[in-house]
């Protein structure tokens, strides 16, 4: 007899969601508003990234059409040969 259950060990256990209406708590106001504000700032920072990923993916192709070789645009940039493998192949330049 198994006095364990191999797919929960160590787990968490995932409560279920309480939808007994005497045991509702209203939301804490604070930390909804905290949880939006870190959402908020977390969206920002995405866009953020995705625009300067956008830049620098056109700043790569530039520097390949002027000439410069994978090695010097690998060792300008600091990203991995996968990386830069993909930012030219996107632009048909690889």
């Amino acid at each position: 007899m198994l006095t364990s259950d191999p797919m929960t060990d160590g787990a968490d256990p995932i409560d279920n969601p309480d939808f007994n209406p005497h045991a509702y708590r209203p939301p804490n106001a604070e930390t909804m508003a905290e949880l939006r504000a870190l959402a908020r700032q977390w969206r920002a920072a995405v866009e953020a990234a995705n625009d300067v990923r956008a830049e620098l993916d056109a700043k790569v192709i530039q520097a390949k059409d002027a000439g410069h070789s994978f090695a010097q645009i690998r060792e300008a940039t600091g990203l991995g040969t996968g990386t830069v493998q993909m930012i030219l192949a996107k632009a048909g330049r690889a």
